[in-house]
């Protein structure tokens, strides 16, 4: 088997390991992550649109995997969305609020709508400079002082939505719902075309 520095190899599976120093990654643009948390916002009002589908009972319904519930995946999802931008923005949550917070559609529509359109506003008054900025946030589970670059919690946060909008497509399938595709390149061309020459 053919063997390299940058890999490692665990039950015939590759492992690509990073030969980088982190103080060498080249710096993203403001551009960029307007575009990226543009892309976040409408796969996951397009998500919310299949979830407002299904019956109450289908939302509710308990899921031994991950997090649990439609209900309770959404509330994750844009709760975590808020923690991070009050994180960059210097304040620390104590704790998450959970489904009983948000007991009808309405409070999540109104909630999550709330909680993007504060991340629009967010990402279009960021410039390139403010790339450079390294956060300092108070961990939940064990109040630990931690410090991230910004770059790095935006590329998170996108991702992290990512992986919960996964899962919520799975559950909808499962239920009979309808899904749609949501990889990048589907947002991209959904896109007026002057956008995106």
């Amino acid at each position: 088997m053919y063997r390299d520095e940058g890999f490692r190899f665990y039950n015939d599976l590759i492992e690509i390991v990073p030969t980088y120093e982190q103080t060498e990654i080249t710096l993203m643009s403001a551009d960029h992550f307007q575009r990226m948390i543009d892309y976040m916002i409408w796969a996951d009002r397009r998500v919310w649109a299949c979830i407002a589908a299904l019956s109450d009972d289908d939302i509710a319904r308990p899921v031994a995997y991950s997090l649990g519930s439609l209900h309770e995946q959404v509330v994750h999802q844009m709760e975590v969305q808020w923690m991070w931008l009050e994180r960059i923005k210097g304040i620390s949550t104590a704790t998450l609020p959970t489904v009983l917070d948000y007991p009808t559609r309405e409070s999540l529509v109104e909630r999550w709508t709330r909680t993007q359109e504060a991340w629009h506003n967010y990402v279009l008054a960021l410039e390139d400079d403010d790339l450079r900025t390294t956060i300092t946030y108070q961990r939940m589970r064990d109040n630990t002082m931690l410090e991230l670059r910004l770059t790095d919690i935006l590329a998170h946060v996108i991702n992290h939505a990512t992986d919960h909008r996964s899962q919520m497509l799975a559950l909808i399938a499962s239920y009979g719902g309808e899904t749609f595709e949501q990889d990048y390149i589907f947002y991209v061309q959904s896109l007026p075309k002057e956008a995106t020459s």
